[in-house]
């Protein structure tokens, strides 16, 4: 008789991530703002509440954002925030990709 496993070997397949539609609209809504408007308080405001949305408030704090559309991190690696750039770049990335199927 053959023995059936009944935990999973090796990695799971991996699956594109799930957002809100109100997180993937106000992203799509805040990366149509003209850069010269993106300084306001409301700018910001909406800024912060995309942040709560995907669950990214203490990156946010750490001055990442999904709408930054930098390179590299701005920060030395010793830093917080400098980790932090590259969990919020794979979110902006797989933000981006879902705002294009749309």
């Amino acid at each position: 008789m053959t023995r059936i496993r009944r935990t999973p070997t090796g990695e799971p397949p991996e699956r594109p991530p799930m957002f809100l539609p109100q997180a993937l609209e106000l992203f799509i809504e805040i990366e149509a703002t003209p850069r010269h408007q993106r300084g306001p308080k409301v700018y910001n405001d909406k800024e912060h509440e995309l942040a709560r949305l995907l669950g990214l408030t203490s990156e946010w704090w750490n001055g990442n954002s999904v709408c930054d559309d930098s390179d590299a991190p701005c920060w030395p690696p010793g830093l917080t925030a400098y980790q932090n750039w590259f969990k919020v770049r794979a979110v902006r990335q797989a933000l981006l990709a879902a705002a294009e199927k749309m």
